[in-house]
């Protein structure tokens, strides 16, 4: 049995989880008993993560560089052992014009939904955080590409910086009222049904233009919260389940070198 570190490095948050895996002949291994992930806002938080093991293989996927390297020296302080997963690692056909376009974090959730999906049926997987992205798994496996657009965070900065009068609004963590009778109310609205309203459309395009039926949908992140109303298997830790099976997968090549 062998114990890693997944680590899902954004723009705004930092999870890390435990995973063990075992039988790394199969492909992909699945990953098993996994403690809650940690997850560490901005800058990373050493108290928080001496918690973890720092014994074993890390393994990172990031989408910022200096939290990368940040990550990375605390690590290498520590004599832990870490690889930063890239696109060539995955265990999985890009079918884009510029695959390294795709980013890597798109791509290990897409390796974790081909794991979870019924092979039979495409995927779509909706991850919300600073971005949200709304991606496209074809039944064969592939990762077609998709959509990105401005997270709950990233719009409500926009409103309050960018205009007089309307205050900075967190994310809503609950569906409001659709008629917002004060400004928060409004603004509470059009971050919700405006969001939800904007991806349920995108699932529908998507699937119309990849034209393999009805797709099976999976969200993670923030976009926990449209999961009832999409009708969505909701995985939280679906990035780093994603993580997780490239691991697995490396450390299989490993084994056979």
């Amino acid at each position: 049995m062998t114990r890693i570190v997944a680590v899902d490095i954004g723009n705004s948050y930092l999870h890390a989880q435990v995973f063990e895996t075992s039988d790394l002949a199969r492909t992909p291994a699945d990953p098993m008993d996994a403690d809650p992930p940690h997850r560490l806002h901005r800058a990373l938080r050493a108290a928080e993560l001496a918690s973890l093991p720092t014994d074993v293989g890390w393994f990172l996927a990031s989408v910022n560089r200096d939290r990368q390297e940040e990550l990375t020296a605390w690590l290498t302080a520590r004599g832990s052992e870490s690889r930063a997963i890239s696109r060539r690692d995955c265990p999985l056909a890009v079918a884009l014009p510029a695959p390294v376009t795709a980013g890597v974090d798109r791509l290990v959730a897409a390796v974790a939904a081909n794991h979870l999906r019924d092979p039979a049926t495409p995927a779509i997987v909706i991850d919300s955080g600073t971005a949200t992205t709304v991606d496209v798994v074809d039944r064969s496996g592939a990762f077609r590409g998709g959509a990105i657009l401005a997270g709950a965070k990233i719009a409500a900065e926009a409103l309050a910086q960018e205009t007089d009068a309307l205050p900075f609004l967190e994310a809503p963590v609950s569906a409001p009222a659709a008629i917002g009778d004060t400004t928060v109310g409004a603004m509470a609205s059009g971050a919700y049904w405006g969001a939800l309203g904007a991806v349920r459309e995108l699932i529908q395009r998507l699937a119309e233009e990849l034209d393999e039926g009805s797709p099976e949908v999976f969200v993670t992140g923030g976009g926990a919260i449209w999961a009832g109303p999409l009708s969505a298997r909701h995985v939280p830790d679906l990035t780093l389940q994603g993580v997780a099976l490239v691991a697995a997968h490396l450390l299989q090549q490993d084994l056979q070198a």
